[in-house]
């Protein structure tokens, strides 16, 4: 009996029979794997569609954020040249410049320059000759010629400048620059905003102050008349209320203001026009400096002179 039941399971083996039970399963195993195929390479399709619509879409919202930022920047340019009085071609290239020093200021924070003022060594260069006269091109020398008898032109008269900084002017009253006529005033540096957003707050790095209080932390005061050096500029400014960085190489520093380091320098333009610089870095980080029109040197020695008065008798 088990001898008939295995005959009849070879005969089915060999038959039609069994042909079709395998073209039963393999076809629709066939079919089934094609469809599977097809719904693969279509979520395949879908899913890059998707990955590149959200590629479009993140481009577009960079060109969106691109947007946005330039029109921003031309708003500011725009402003700039307005409240300056200057032409958009002038505004821009402040602006450029005002980008450049803040990412400078930007890399040296990050090496570890905190704010303020700092000697670094120089590279292998030999000193500033206080005794050579470099010669720069027409219109690198600061123009005194505007001071005519004492005075400047009525149209360029200006003394606000006192009324609108942040830092408190360094006192010259015991100096003989305090018995020189003050012809004009003009603040500078960078614009610290205690109350309220300044209007140019991008351009002037405009910053809410602890103490509430606002203005420039820069000045500039011309003087004229003094009884040995005749017209004389004064600049100073505080770096770390700007916060900026100054780096000053060791092999620039060629002179001395009491016990401060000094770098001076001698210019004449192109033109026969003359200046003497003495830059110094004194106390709390601030850099000053004196400008005169002569270059001989005796002139240069008063105005070495005059500095050393203006540190050594502030009341």
């Amino acid at each position: 009996m088990l001898e008939n039941g295995m005959r009849v399971i070879a005969k089915t083996l060999d038959s039609g029979e069994m042909r079709k039970v395998r073209y039963s399963v393999v076809i629709p195993a066939i079919v089934i794997i094609l469809i599977s195929g097809w719904i693969l390479l279509g979520y395949i399709h879908k899913s890059g569609s998707a990955n590149d619509h959200r590629k479009v879409a993140v481009v577009a919202g960079k060109s969106s954020l691109l947007d946005e930022r330039s029109a921003k920047t031309r708003r500011s340019i725009d402003a700039l040249a307005k409240q300056e009085n200057i032409s958009p071609e002038e505004a821009e290239r402040r602006f450029a410049t005002l980008i450049a020093q803040a990412r400078e200021e930007t890399r040296l924070r990050a090496g570890g320059h905190p704010p303020g003022v700092h000697i670094v060594p120089g590279e292998a260069q030999d000193p500033i000759d206080p005794a050579k006269v470099k010669t720069v091109p027409v219109g690198g020398v600061i123009d005194f010629d505007l001071i005519h008898n004492g005075k400047f032109p009525a149209a360029t008269v200006d003394t606000s400048g006192l009324d609108s900084i942040y830092i408190d002017p360094l006192d010259i009253s015991g100096s003989s620059l305090g018995q020189a006529r003050l012809v004009k005033s003009e603040p500078g540096g960078a614009y610290l905003n205690g109350d309220s957003y300044a209007r140019t707050r991008e351009l002037r790095n405009a910053e809410r102050t602890p103490n509430g209080k606002s203005g420039w932390t820069g000045l500039t005061r011309v003087f004229s008349g003094h009884g040995q050096l005749g017209d004389v500029m004064l600049d100073e400014s505080d770096n770390l209320a700007a916060g900026i960085t100054v780096l000053v190489p060791q092999s620039s520093i060629n002179s001395t203001v009491s016990t401060f380091p000094a770098i001076l320098t001698r210019l004449q333009d192109a033109s026969g026009k003359t200046m003497s610089d003495l830059t110094w870095i004194g106390k709390n980080d601030r850099t000053y400096s004196l400008k005169i029109k002569a270059i001989d040197e005796k002139s240069v020695e008063n105005l070495k002179r005059l500095a050393r008065e203006i540190m050594e008798s502030r009341r």
